[in-house]
């Protein structure tokens, strides 16, 4: 009887527990199917992104960079094919990344900092190789190859490295590469580079890096469970960089780095084509050579570089005082402001008396009676005193501008502005009026006046051919650039300027360039540099009729420039006119 009462119990509970168990089910349920969805749906885009990252690799392929040639074809920059140590992080939990690191620099002589800081910078979900060390050598290769196994997301990418086969020949011009670095990764605004790229630094490679680099490829990989290529599933081609072509020539940039080599001289040369502009030499000494930034440059390399006497800074665009080279458009404005002609003499005693100060002629006993002619020659500088005293600041800085002296060049690489200075200028930087003893400095190329060597090959460019203020050209675009302004001066006061270059070479301060039946022009100078020693300039071009040719040399507190700077262009224009070099008899000059 007892049983037949507790049956109803029993079944209730039954049914309870039913129940209960039915609610839990349907909960768990709910909340795998909840999971699911959250995976298929909202989650579903990164989780087939991590899983074809696994089964899948984009390997970049980097263009080809532009190779750049000089004005015969011959190669000043190329590639040359290497090979890089890369990761792929995607494949890879930061823990995992880390024991790889751990076991590649157990093998390898790795600096684990670097590889980190590469790493972090990509970010541990890079879908890109990361590039560790490049340009490994075939020991490296072989190690990596032999411990794949244990290396996963580790591989050997074929890459080109950049190679400047004449070394340090131009580097000034052609520049050189690197990896990009954050503050350029920051300012890249329309995100071209990415980690790890290599990109221009210098010269010509940065100035036209976008043309030079091309565009890159990609390959996508179908890789195994130890990431080794399966299959290909898609590849597109990079396109290669286009190659430049510059007006430079080889064998005339060569001799002129060798001739400033020979005597140890820290300057620039210049030489251009006085009728077009085309630049044929840009020599600045020190150099470096732009093959050891195509991999990391190690820290004694870059002491050196630091401590050689600024090897980074071209001395062909950097401004000096001009010495009397100046005096060649203070000629020309003597002459086209009326303040002098063929026919005044001058008495030239070794000084003269300016206000209450005494200027010293750099021959102290004089010249006697000569015209301006005569005192271009022999650059006496007791005439330009007086000259530019009669002609004040205004119309020396006019007539210096109009052969392009004081302003920037206009050349692609860029250059400094240097400086002709005028009452204006000396009332508004030094708060005080011109003086006499302004225009009587300013006449011999001292005082405030700075110009570099390209303005300089400019100017006696513009002498040369009859007014036309060129742009000097370096890159072979195929279009012909007008001049940046024509002056009209007449063309007998240009003819006395001639006839007083050319005098300078044929029996004056410059005769150590004088080649026979060359007919050449030319003026030497020398510019207090704040040392014993002087800056030391010459300038010249030739023939006289239809110029081909004009050559600046600069250099550095190194002396005289008849001296110093004249049998370094006296070579290269041997090299220019085709002629063998001989033995250059040095004349001892003091200007």
């Amino acid at each position: 009887m007892a049983r037949t009462e507790r049956t109803p119990l029993l079944e209730q509970d039954r049914t309870t527990r039913g129940v209960t168990f039915l609610i839990v089910a349907c909960i768990l349920g709910g909340v795998v199917c909840a999971r699911l969805a959250n995976l298929q749906l909202a989650q579903g885009d990164k989780f087939l992104k991590q899983a074809e990252g696994n089964r899948l690799r984009i390997i970049p392929h980097l263009a080809p960079r532009g190779v750049i040639r000089d004005r015969h074809g011959r190669v000043l920059a190329s590639n040359r094919l290497s090979y890089s140590l890369a990761l792929y992080p995607i494949k890879m939990p930061k823990k995992k990344i880390e024991e790889v690191i751990d076991k590649l620099h157990a093998l390898l002589p790795l600096d684990v900092a670097d590889v980190h800081m590469k790493i972090e910078k990509a970010g541990y979900n890079s879908t890109r190789p990361i590039k560790l060390v490049s340009d490994i050598d075939q020991k490296v290769i072989a190690v990596v190859a032999e411990h794949q196994a244990d290396l996963p997301g580790v591989s050997i990418e074929p890459d080109t490295i950049r190679f400047y086969p004449r070394g340090h020949t131009a580097v000034h011009v052609i520049g050189y590469t690197g990896e990009v670095t954050d503050s350029e990764l920051a300012a890249d605004k329309d995100e071209e580079y990415h980690q790890g790229d290599i990109i221009g630094k210098g010269g010509l490679e940065r100035l036209h890096d976008k043309e030079l680099r091309g565009e890159m490829g990609s390959q996508q990989v179908e890789v195994d469970s130890r990431g080794r290529p399966v299959q290909v599933i898609r590849n597109v081609a990079a396109k290669p960089g286009k190659d430049l072509k510059l007006f430079l020539d080889l064998d005339m940039q060569a001799v002129a780095e060798k001739a400033l080599d020979d005597d140890k001289l820290t300057g620039a040369v210049v030489a251009m084509n006085p009728q077009t502009g085309e630049v044929y030499a840009m020599a600045s000494r020190p150099y470096f050579d732009p093959n050891i930034f195509s991999r990391k440059v190690k820290p004694d390399e870059w002491k050196t570089l630091q401590t050689s006497n600024f090897p980074f800074v071209n001395r062909a665009t950097s401004a000096y005082p001009p010495g009397s080279i100046f005096k060649i458009p203070m000629t020309l404005a003597a002459l086209e402001s009326g303040r002098t002609t063929e026919n005044r003499y001058f008495n030239s005693t070794g000084s003269l008396q300016v206000g209450n100060r005494i200027f010293h002629d750099w021959s102290a006993r004089g010249f006697g009676r000569v015209n301006i002619v005569s005192a271009l020659q022999w650059s006496i500088d007791t005439v330009y005193y007086q000259l530019g005293v009669e002609m004040g600041g205004a119309i020396m800085s006019r007539y210096a501008h109009e052969t392009g002296l004081g302003e920037h060049s206009g050349i692609e690489l860029g250059d400094a502005a240097g400086l002709v200075p005028d009452p204006v200028w000396k009332r508004r930087v030094w708060k005080d009026k011109w003086w006499p003893g302004d225009s009587a400095n300013m006449s011999i190329g001292q005082g405030a006046v700075i110009v570099t060597p390209l303005q300089a090959a400019v100017m006696v460019s513009a002498i040369a051919n009859g007014g036309k203020v060129l742009v000097p050209r370096l890159v072979d675009d195929g279009k012909p650039l007008p001049p940046r302004k024509v002056s009209t001066w007449n063309p007998k006061n240009l003819a006395l300027v001639h006839k007083g270059m050319r005098a300078v070479i044929s029996s004056g301060t410059g005769t150590v360039a004088d080649i026979p039946g060359k007919d050449l022009a030319g003026k030497t100078g020398s510019a207090e540099s704040g040392k014993p020693k002087t800056h030391s300039w010459f300038v010249c071009y030739g023939p006289q009729k239809n110029p081909t040719i004009a050559v600046v040399v600069f250099a550095e507190a190194a002396g005289h420039g008849g001296t110093i700077a004249g049998p370094v262009a006296r070579k290269v224009l041997d090299q220019f006119f085709g002629l063998k070099e001989g033995k250059i008899q040095r004349v001892q000059t003091i200007d």
